[in-house]
């Protein structure tokens, strides 16, 4: 697929390689989202620990790199993805309130801002089909609080 071209069935994902943890507001995610839409894209992909700065370059973690379930870079891509109507991959380190242990997190937010899927795990391969989804989070709130393998293994087991 080519820059701004749509054809039927295809879907245009815009890889971005821009990172944003100069971006407290968002004003500039938003913008270069806006500019991913523009260009064709309904799928954005940012690398990995878009709002942070590079934390993979120590070995000591710190405090102000991780952020509580639905914390603040959750809610500025999610809140991003919605005002520009475009889904996106992102991601944050997230600690668990409990242990207090981090992960590294992928999110896919929809056009609507919702999470699509949450998963800490190393490799998460999913298909979505808007209907089903739509289905699921009617039928079973809260499905989202579990890793993506736990659903992997249900779909497998069902024939999915």
């Amino acid at each position: 697929m080519t820059e701004g071209e749509g054809h039927a069935g295809t879907v245009g994902v815009a890889l971005v390689t821009d990172v944003f943890h100069d971006d407290p507001d968002g004003h500039r995610l938003t913008e270069r989202l806006a500019e991913c839409r523009d260009r064709g894209a309904t799928l954005a992909v940012l690398p990995e620990l878009p709002l942070n700065t590079w934390a993979p370059a120590s070995k000591t973690p710190r405090d102000e790199d991780a952020e509580p379930p639905n914390g603040p870079r959750h809610r500025l891509q999610a809140e991003a993805a919605r005002a520009v109507g475009i889904s996106l991959v992102g991601g944050a380190i997230v600690a668990d309130p409990v242990t207090g242990s981090r992960h590294n997190t992928a999110f896919v937010f929809g056009p609507d801002g919702e999470v699509l899927v949450e998963t800490t795990d190393p490799v998460a391969v999913v298909s979505v089909d808007r209907d089903v989804l739509s289905n699921v989070r009617e039928v079973y709130p809260g499905y989202l609080d579990r890793p993506a393998s736990v659903y992997a293994r249900a779909w497998e087991a069902v024939g999915g």
